[in-house]
């Protein structure tokens, strides 16, 4: 009697584990699956955006280029911003995916060709009246993280609110990307959180929106 009672708990004991491990399993293969078609969203969004740029680029030497661009690389920005978001909401989801660090990759190398194209139009078009600025950080944890990383994309979030004509570009120093380290080799960076202002003055370490205000008002 005390045998079939144990063998009854027994079996209920598996059943139950089972059961469980079905679950998460399940939940696992939804998740995953998500998160694959999130990413071909992205993909087809990046592969959008770089058309667009390949566009602008056939088109600069038309007369009404300058009077244009600038419009359309607003509205572009937008866009870049609005897929770097979902890149954060799927690194949320599974930040080890190595589908998505080549994601991030090519949206790191997207959001630098904006950024050389910005630097373009200015040359080409003194006219236009904007700031940019190359923002460097790093999501590692440890004694390689970046302690005021978060702290100094909240500022210049909050300091892009309330001027619509500075770009910022986000770049995640430690992609292994070539062309990052030609930029930080370039800029001098050498700490993170680091900001170049308008490709003339670079700011080590945590920096304020007033100073950063400030170097914006001199870097011109």
């Amino acid at each position: 009697m005390v045998r079939s009672v144990f063998a009854k708990a027994f079996a209920l004991t598996l059943v139950i584990f089972l059961l469980g491990v079905f679950v998460s399993n399940y939940f696992a293969e939804q998740r995953a699956s998500f998160f694959l078609f999130e990413l071909s969203k992205v993909g087809s969004s990046l592969n959008d955006a770089k058309t667009t740029l390949l566009y602008f680029e056939t088109l600069k030497d038309t007369p009404d280029f300058c009077r244009n661009f600038p419009f359309f690389v607003a509205k572009f920005a937008d866009r870049v911003d609005a897929l770097g978001n979902d890149l954060t909401r799927l690194e949320e989801v599974d930040a080890g995916s190595l589908e998505l660090v080549e994601l991030k990759k090519n949206y790191t190398l997207l959001n630098a060709q904006l950024w050389l194209y910005l630097v373009n139009l200015r040359r080409q078009c003194p006219e236009a009246a904007f700031d940019t600025v190359l923002y460097f950080y790093s999501n590692l944890a440890g004694p390689q993280g970046c302690v005021d990383c978060q702290k100094q994309g909240a500022e210049l979030t909050a300091l892009r609110a309330s001027r619509p004509n500075l770009y910022v570009f986000a770049f995640e120093a430690n992609l292994g990307l070539d062309f990052l380290d030609v930029l930080k080799k370039q800029y001098r960076v050498s700490a993170l959180p680091a900001l170049v202002v308008n490709e003339r003055k670079t700011l080590q370490g945590y920096r304020s929106g007033q100073e950063i205000e400030a170097a914006l008002s001199q870097a011109v």
